[in-house]
């Protein structure tokens, strides 16, 4: 080896993506032989990232109006699960840590029960200080009571049915998860000034009128900076 080979050994600086991420944990959808169907025959997960999509692509929208920014509007949406070779435990810790947004799905498909691995979930991110750190929404089934040791917290309520999935407060999430994605994009730099900066000056001009009293008239002008 000569005397360049500690370069192999060199740890790459790590570089810091602006990305924001959303991590929706949920109970994954079975085919008739109890198996896990792929991502994108999951009516369930579709129907969460759909909404999801569309609030991104608001911001995308309003971001694309004004002035660039230093970094473009990137949204990742992505399932809370394991990875081959982790230990699945760690594995779902460091993905909640890295969430901007969590959203989580308590009920079953059905929303006959709650899923017991998701409220895991949930207790892990409740223990990680998530909720103070980011935005953390709870969707639950409307039929079913809220857990007791989350009786405090705001849920999200939803009607399901077999592959029905409709938010009763669907105008309200959307807007709680797009002001969410808003002030992150802001944060890092992805939300650039306004095309048309104005400003208003007003003018007062003093005139006399016909009996020589003074009068005053004011004009409220607007001017790009």
């Amino acid at each position: 080896m000569d005397e360049n080979s500690n370069d192999l050994f060199e740890v790459a600086p790590v570089i810091i993506s602006p990305r924001i991420t959303v991590m929706v944990g949920y109970s994954w959808e079975k085919d008739g032989s109890n198996r896990l169907v792929p991502p994108r025959h999951d009516s369930r997960w579709q129907a969460i990232k759909a909404k999801i999509q569309a609030e991104a692509n608001a911001v995308e929208t309003y971001a694309s109006n004004r002035k660039p920014a230093a970094h473009k509007v990137e949204i990742s949406i992505e399932r809370l699960r394991g990875t081959h070779g982790d230990m699945l435990l760690g594995n779902l810790l460091a993905r909640i840590r890295k969430a901007d947004i969590l959203i989580f799905d308590i009920g079953l498909s059905t929303g006959e029960c709650y899923n017991f691995n998701v409220l895991v979930e949930v207790g892990m991110a409740l223990m990680l200080d998530r909720h103070n750190q980011g935005r953390l929404f709870v969707l639950k089934p409307q039929k079913l009571p809220k857990p007791s040791d989350l009786s405090g917290f705001l849920f999200t309520e939803y009607v399901s049915d077999n592959k029905e999935f409709k938010i009763t407060d669907d105008s309200g999430f959307r807007a709680a998860l797009r002001s969410s994605l808003m002030e992150f994009a802001r944060r890092r730099g992805m939300i650039g000034g306004s095309k048309k900066n104005t400003i208003e000056v007003e003018l007062e001009e003093t005139n006399q009128d016909e009996f020589g009293k003074p009068k005053v008239k004011q004009a409220r002008v607007s001017r790009k900076r």
